[in-house]
C-alpha cells in the first residue's frame, strides 16, 4: 500500500508548539481525535520551551521572574534593602558591573547605603563619609563627601575639622547616617544607661533601624571600602539626629562644638545628638 502524500502547509510565524503540531503531523494526525493526541504532546514540548525561556530570562534582572533577584543579587554581591522594591533593587543590579569597576571609594560606599534604604518609610537618609589626613606639605586635611537628594558633594577642609584622637591616619574614615533618632539605649532597673555616656552597649530596635540595619550597613561598608581602610572600629558608624542644625557639618570650623576635637576617643566627651556604633 503506498502510502498518501503528505503536503505540509506553511507553518505561521509565531505558532507555538501545540498549534504548530497540526501543520507538520501526518495527516490522520493533524485532525480529529489525532490532532487531539498530538495537542497533548506538544503542549509538553511548550512547557519546555518556557521554561527554558524563562531560565534565560531569569539572569536578566527586570527581564525574568522577580523570584530570581536573591540569586541574581548574590551572583552580583548587592545586598537588598530589608525594603526596598524590586524596581529599586533591579535598578541596582542592571548596574551591578559598571558599579563594581569603581568599587573602593567613598562616592560608591554611599550609593551602597543609600541604595540599601530605598523604600523605607522615613526616606533615604542623608550620608556622609569623612576621612582625616595630612598632605604632602604637612597640612591635615578632612575630606568630606555627601550623598543627599541622590546627589553627591565633596568638601575638602583645610585646615582639618575633624580631629578624633590627634591621630592623623587616612586609613581610617566615618560614615555618618543623619536620621530622627529613635534608638532607645539600654538601661538598668534605676535608670542608668547600661555603658559609660555615649557609648551604649545596646539599644532596642525600632521599626527603622534594627539589629538587622546595624548588621547589614556593617556588612555594605565591608564590602565597599577600598582595602586596607576601616571604619574606626569603636565608632566608625555615626547616626546623627537629623534635626540638630550644622551637626557634623563639612564646613564647620575646627573646634566647633559638634565636631570631634581630638578627646572623642573618650565616649563622655562626643556630642549626644548622635549613637555611635562599632564600624568594620
Amino acid at each position: 500500500m503506498t502510502p498518501p502524500v503528505v503536503n505540509p502547509q506553511p507553518v505561521p510565524q509565531g505558532t507555538n508548539f501545540r498549534g504548530m503540531v497540526r501543520f507538520i503531523s501526518y495527516p490522520p494526525l493533524a485532525n480529529n481525535f489525532g490532532y487531539r493526541y498530538m495537542y497533548s504532546i506538544a503542549i509538553q514540548w511548550d512547557a519546555i520551551a518556557e521554561y527554558l525561556r524563562m531560565g534565560v530570562l531569569a539572569r536578566m534582572p527586570g527581564y525574568g521572574t522577580e523570584e530570581a533577584l536573591p540569586f541574581s543579587g548574590n551572583d552580583r554581591q548587592i545586598l537588598r534593602g530589608q525594603v526596598e522594591p524590586s524596581s529599586s533593587y533591579i535598578a541596582r543590579l542592571q548596574q551591578a558591573y559598571p558599579t563594581w569597576k569603581v568599587a573602593g571609594n567613598a562616592q560608591t560606599v554611599l550609593k551602597q547605603i543609600a541604595g540599601y534604604f530605598s523604600g523605607d518609610t522615613l526616606g533615604v537618609p542623608k550620608l556622609r563619609y569623612v576621612v582625616n589626613g595630612v598632605n604632602q606639605n604637612g597640612d591635615r586635611f578632612a575630606d568630606w563627601y555627601t550623598l543627599e537628594d541622590g546627589t553627591i558633594s565633596y568638601h575638602r577642609s583645610l585646615p582639618n575639622n575633624w580631629n578624633w584622637d590627634n591621630t592623623w591616619d587616612q586609613l581610617r574614615f566615618w560614615v555618618i547616617i543623619y536620621r530622627k533618632l529613635s534608638l532607645v539605649p539600654w538601661r538598668i532597673g534605676d535608670g542608668h544607661l547600661i555603658g559609660q555616656a555615649n557609648l551604649f552597649i545596646g539599644f532596642e530596635a525600632t521599626s527603622d533601624v534594627t539589629a538587622k540595619t546595624i548588621s547589614d550597613i556593617r556588612a555594605l561598608i565591608n564590602k565597599w571600602k577600598c582595602a586596607g581602610t576601616h571604619a574606626w572600629v569603636p565608632a566608625g558608624i555615626i547616626f546623627a539626629d537629623e534635626s540638630v542644625s550644622g551637626l557634623f557639618d563639612p564646613t564647620n570650623p575646627a573646634g566647633d562644638p559638634t565636631m570631634p576635637n581630638g578627646n572623642w576617643n573618650v565616649p563622655a566627651n562626643r556630642d549626644s545628638d548622635a549613637f555611635y556604633l562599632s564600624g568594620v
